[in-house]
């Protein structure tokens, strides 16, 4: 990129891709599991 922080590139496709009619979330968590133990988020 032209060195902007990455949250700048992170709401520039948020918006880009709510444009286009995609729903779309940054950061969300989701459970991981790993041979059915819970890793984490």
């Amino acid at each position: 990129g032209a060195g902007f922080l990455e949250k700048v590139y992170q709401r520039a496709l948020l918006h880009e891709l709510r444009l286009r009619g995609i729903r779309a979330a940054a950061e969300v968590s989701f459970p991981v599991t790993y041979k059915g133990q819970g890793v984490g988020e």
